[in-house]
């Protein structure tokens, strides 16, 4: 007996995608942000704007890689938590019929 049927796969499969792909639009929007912020660099003349953009540039990198790396860890934490929750309720189930 599996502890997990085809379609509770499946179904958690989907979720785990869904999940990813918010994860890849929040670094996206932050990684095109930082470039918007470089690009701005790229054409003013005045010294202190330049380096206020490129640090806003480097801080939206930054949030960026950090909110990619939390993701991947919390995304890690969840598969193995959820499939230890599963396996501990299927074998109480199999304890509890034998």
């Amino acid at each position: 007996m599996t502890a997990v049927d085809t379609k509770g796969g499946i179904r958690y499969g989907l979720e785990l995608v869904r999940y990813l792909i918010m994860l890849a639009i929040a670094a996206t929007v932050l990684t095109v942000i930082s470039a918007g912020f470089i690009s701005l660099v790229v054409v003013l003349d005045n010294i202190a704007l330049v380096l206020l953009f490129f640090l806003l540039s480097l801080v939206a990198s930054v949030v960026s890689f950090v909110v990619v790396l939390g993701g991947l860890a919390g995304l890690s934490y969840k598969v193995i938590a959820d499939g230890v929750s599963i396996g501990n309720r299927h074998a109480e189930h199999v304890k509890n019929n034998s």
